[in-house]
């Protein structure tokens, strides 16, 4: 099933915070979705461009891959973030970040 399906109850203008969005997830055995971003950036004078795939598999598997402008990867796993960008990884431990807990405990809650 596709992540989009499980927004379909949800006006596609709202937005989630992470805890909704994680418990929402965790409603779905596993899904995939291309999603497109704007940022914008004090300073600059339009809006940076992105786009590329989130998956999903229950309980605890979040995975963002962007595709454009540049290829970096974003995964949660449990209460572990990995980053990938450039060659270069990352991981954070959600006991080592109290601020990064809220992706986990919709999921532990499972």
């Amino acid at each position: 099933m596709v992540l989009a399906l499980a927004f379909c109850a949800v006006p596609a203008w709202a937005a989630f915070d992470l805890p909704e969005l994680m418990t929402l997830l965790a409603r779905q055995k596993s899904g995939e979705a291309r999603f497109t971003e704007q940022r914008f950036v004090h300073g600059l004078e339009g809006p940076l461009d992105a786009s590329g795939t989130l998956s999903f598999d229950a309980p605890d598997k979040l995975v963002r891959r962007t595709l454009s402008p540049r290829v970096e990867t974003m995964a949660v796993e449990g209460n572990t973030l990995r980053s990938r960008a450039a060659g270069a990884t990352a991981r954070w431990r959600s006991t080592a970040c109290p601020s990064c807990s809220a992706w986990s405990k919709p999921c532990a809650a499972r």
